[in-house]
């Protein structure tokens, strides 16, 4: 009699194996179960507060450039209201010039207004006008009115 260490699995074994096969086929395994437990636990943190950052990191980003834009704004008013206040300045010391001359012929106005002109080019011209506020004389570049 010869005996084998490999025995032939009984009918009754592989029928109990192909029934466990069959059973199994559309069932998870708890390793994988375990797995997915574990991934979804890691995942669902990390969008969550990702999300969350993510909001903050665009209100920071969004009152930043707010501020910056309030900054600009304000730095060209102020530069604005500097060349606005030279030009009253100017207008101003060219009446009080006049006034303090005492003599308002037409030839002295025009002398003094044209004179007024090529100081400050930055005018586009120069007008007197008289107390009801009706222009006496206009200089525009190097045309007298």
């Amino acid at each position: 009699m010869t005996l084998s260490l490999q025995s032939e699995p009984s009918p009754r074994a592989e029928r109990f194996a192909r029934r466990r096969i069959s059973r199994d086929a559309g069932r998870i395994g708890v390793r994988v179960l375990l797995f997915i437990a574990l991934g979804a636990s890691a995942v669902v943190p990390v969008g969550t507060f990702g999300l969350d950052q993510a909001e903050r990191w665009a209100a920071s980003e969004l009152a930043a450039t707010d501020r910056q834009a309030l900054g600009a704004a304000r730095a060209a008013a102020d530069q604005l209201s500097l060349a606005v206040l030279a030009y009253v300045h100017a207008a101003e010391a060219f009446s009080a010039q006049l006034g303090n001359a005492g003599r308002f012929d037409r030839a002295s106005l025009e002398a003094a207004l044209t004179a007024h002109v090529r100081n400050h080019p930055e005018f586009l011209g120069a007008y007197i006008a008289d107390a009801r506020g009706q222009s006496q004389l206009h200089v525009t570049g190097d045309a007298i009115l």
